[in-house]
């Protein structure tokens, strides 16, 4: 359990004295506690710890999907038509909706489905899907 990261979700910006490196309830107890918040129990932390790392790893699926598609955008942008930049704008966005609740299979068909109303970027982008697929297998 991450108890910095489980405890940020209970009380954001604590303010505490020591320190939460070795994840222990011992180093948690240990805490010079002086937030004008409660302190969590660790039995609360603990609880809580299962959907604070389900939102830790789709927050970082979010932000991976959103750095491929800026990478791949700075290299083909330019050769492809603003519709389609658009589109894959789209893609990216709804992207992020899916993997925010962990439906990563639903996005990948949609970027398989997925095909560029202008038929001159179908090529490059038929080229690109198993980039961003690899990126999320």
């Amino acid at each position: 359990m991450d108890i910095a990261l489980t405890l940020e979700s209970f009380v954001p910006a604590a303010k505490y004295r020591g320190s939460l490196t070795d994840n222990t309830q011992a180093a948690y107890d240990a805490l010079e506690w002086s937030d004008d918040r409660k302190k969590p129990t660790w039995e609360s932390l603990q609880s809580a710890w299962p959907d604070v790392e389900k939102a830790d790893k789709q927050a970082k699926i979010g932000q991976r999907l959103s750095v491929k598609f800026e990478e791949l955008l700075k290299q083909v942008g330019p050769q492809l038509s603003a519709a389609t930049v658009d589109e894959i704008i789209q893609l990216e966005a709804i992207g992020n909706r899916y993997l925010r609740y962990g439906q990563v299979a639903l996005w990948q068909q949609k970027v398989k489905e997925y095909v560029p109303s202008a038929e001159e970027d179908r090529p490059l982008v038929a080229q690109l899907k198993p980039q961003i697929l690899a990126e999320f297998d």
